[in-house]
């Protein structure tokens, strides 16, 4: 992970932040599914209780990060972006920085597996309510995603962990997420 490159999304009155997020996350989350890899991770600089801000870096090596700059070149959806997105080329990660783990955080139950319960007579509807409360009580930020298999929308909450001084190593998922691995915090 001694390289970088860095997409910020340029939001206007008609394209928010987060909807630019939504859709270019969508396709990066992609692109790591068509590279079927388990070495790119993403970290969030502007992150905080509100949203994953307007940046997003890819960490990785430089050759699969010269892979995902040529992939979003000639992606038509992110070339449809493309003005309302500033890419950095490939850069060094500094000597200096520290690490983070950016994590997918899931609520205990879908809304969907409440819904069979209550429809199974598992629980009572007073039941199902409270615990579709409980699930929106999450508070990390989300990126609203549709799976391509069965045309569901989703929620991807993403969970920041502790800054440490020493990198750990491991994979990533195709949401550039990982509990355990960090990527370079700066």
């Amino acid at each position: 992970m001694n390289f970088y490159f860095e997409i910020k999304l340029l939001a206007n009155v008609e394209l928010t932040e987060r909807i630019l997020m939504n859709e270019a996350y969508a396709q990066l989350h992609t692109a790591l599914a068509t590279f079927k890899t388990t070495k790119v991770g993403f970290s969030f600089p502007g992150y905080s209780k509100q949203g994953l801000g307007a940046t997003v870096r890819l960490h990785s090596d430089a050759e699969m990060l010269s892979n995902l700059l040529e992939y979003i070149e000639n992606n038509r959806y992110l070339r449809n972006l493309r003005d309302y997105m500033s890419i950095t080329e490939c850069l060094s990660v500094p000597t200096d920085c520290q690490y983070i783990t950016f994590k997918r955080k899931q609520p205990s139950l879908s809304s969907a597996k409440i819904r069979r319960l209550n429809a199974r007579g598992r629980i009572d509807n007073k039941q199902m309510q409270v615990m579709l409360s409980d699930q929106k009580l999450l508070k990390e930020p989300f990126i609203r995603l549709k799976s391509t298999s069965t045309n569901q929308r989703y929620l991807l909450f993403i969970q920041q962990g502790k800054v440490v001084e020493e990198p750990i190593t491991g994979d990533f998922n195709t949401y550039g997420l990982s509990k355990n691995a960090t990527v370079p915090w700066f």
